[in-house]
């Protein structure tokens, strides 16, 4: 079975830092390290990404933005296709089947 055809962290080249903190505070490696030097991190297994739902903030935070140093910046973010975010917010992946 293939995973999810999205992305549900996308980082910004001109804005990340390279830091690879994002992938040390990843707890299921959904990054890692780029191959290539001075590239930013790279979404390696997107289907397991789970990040948290955050009712005080309305938005999707996950360890890897809240480490970020530059994520206010814009240098890492959570998406969700619009057809998705009923089913990230119930805790539904992309590879489950809905009845």
């Amino acid at each position: 079975m293939e995973g999810p055809t999205w992305q549900p962290i996308r980082i910004d080249p001109a804005v990340c830092t390279r830091c690879n903190a994002c992938v040390e505070a990843c707890p299921n490696d959904v990054l890692a390290p780029n191959p290539v030097d001075g590239e930013p991190p790279v979404v390696l297994h997107p289907g397991e990404c789970d990040c948290s739902y955050s009712t005080m903030s309305q938005t999707w935070l996950g360890l890897c933005i809240i480490d970020c140093p530059r994520w206010a910046e814009g240098a890492i973010s959570r998406y969700d296709p619009w057809y998705m975010r009923p089913r990230v917010k119930r805790g539904i992946s992309g590879e489950e089947k809905v009845d």
